[in-house]
């Protein structure tokens, strides 16, 4: 395969000297698109024919790189359409962690930051998290930038108009969804293991797992999030960064922190029953249940204000706060009328039911 492509080289060399047309050399990449099929075809063990088409694409690639300092847009033309001609046709022989060349970054570059800006504003009129978006752009201008990781690889001429395809589906789709949800279920499944992304989601999870501790429901957010995580799919050997724990795996390995975690705080502390009773009942209504109980005597205390300061510990009021002992030996008549006649009420309800349940 080399030696047909010399020939183009040698055309071409005759050319930058003055003494070969254009519609010559274009003439060349034509058969060239030809020969080389048939020469591959020509070789009895195809481990050879694939590492001599890995030489011919190499050579084929630095050349397209110098055409374009002949000042001729019909020979860079002919050279590039060969090129995308067998690189099309021999795709799955391709290097994908091979660098990309500058002319193929450019025009990678150019259709992703064409593309991106108007599907992050839609996403964003979907209530998508701004600092997930920011992310995206930060990835891309990582990627474009050379002195940044990742390095920029013929992985991307695949994985990148896959990936902002998904988003342009998701910005276009005008179903009414979760989409918050839906935008990270995507990058899960396209494996966006970009670490600025998986940092900005590990913020937020803290943030959910620290409200969600305060309110006695960590255990079920940490279920919700398994039960989550096991309902994605993510596209297999599909990565933002190639050969790098997955976004899915960085995420699952969050989970399982959070619920180490709660394992060792529940071992810590031994099962306790609540600290007190939850009611419905406001202030008023708790100093009056609390006044004519202990006027009969159920609570067996020293004296009244020692039965108060058990009762406040064990009673939380409607709006989930003890009553203070000092609040609950406190009877003002005047103060308490309108609790009084709902108390009354209340009791009315337990005693009628009670006389018909026992024939009193």
């Amino acid at each position: 395969m080399l030696v047909l492509l010399h020939v183009l080289e040698e055309a071409i060399e005759t050319f930058a000297n003055g003494g070969c047309d254009e519609a010559h050399i274009a003439g060349i990449c034509l058969q060239l698109r030809i020969d080389i099929p048939r020469r591959f075809g020509q070789y009895a063990e195809p481990t050879m024919a694939e590492a001599d088409f890995m030489r011919y694409h190499r050579q084929l690639t630095a050349l397209y790189g110098r055409v374009h300092t002949l000042d001729s847009d019909i020979i860079a033309r002919a050279v590039g359409d060969l090129l995308d001609y067998h690189e099309h046709l021999y795709n799955d022989l391709l290097d994908a962690m091979e660098a990309l060349p500058a002319f193929r970054a450019e025009k990678l570059k150019a259709t992703v930051y064409d593309a991106l800006p108007s599907i992050v504003e839609q996403l964003r009129d979907k209530q998508v998290p701004p600092l997930y978006l920011h992310e995206l752009g930060y990835a891309v201008d990582a990627l474009f930038t050379e002195s940044k990781p990742p390095a920029l690889l013929y992985h991307y001429c695949g994985y990148l108009p896959d990936f902002i395809g998904m988003l342009r589906q998701l910005a276009d789709d005008d179903r009414l969804k979760d989409w918050p949800k839906r935008f990270v279920e995507s990058l899960v499944n396209y494996n966006f293991n970009y670490m600025g992304f998986f940092n900005r989601w590990h913020e937020a999870s803290d943030a959910e797992f620290a409200a969600a501790n305060k309110a006695n429901r960590a255990p079920l957010l940490v279920s919700d999030w398994y039960n989550t995580l096991q309902h994605h799919t993510p596209v297999p050997d599909l990565a933002f960064i190639p050969r790098q724990p997955s976004l899915l795996d960085h995420m699952a390995a969050y989970i399982g922190t959070k619920a180490t975690s709660l394992l060792k705080q529940h071992s810590a502390q031994p099962d306790q029953p609540p600290t007190a009773i939850d009611t419905t009942l406001n202030s008023g209504l708790l100093s009056l249940d609390f006044h004519y109980r202990y006027k009969v005597g159920y609570y067996p205390y020293a004296n009244q204000l020692e039965a108060a300061k058990a009762y406040s510990v064990a009673h939380h009021s409607k709006t989930g706060r003890h009553i203070s002992p000092n609040s609950l030996t406190r009877f003002d008549k005047t103060e308490l009328y309108s609790e009084a006649i709902l108390y009354h009420s209340d009791l009315d309800k337990i005693i009628n039911p009670l006389r018909q349940d026992f024939g009193l």
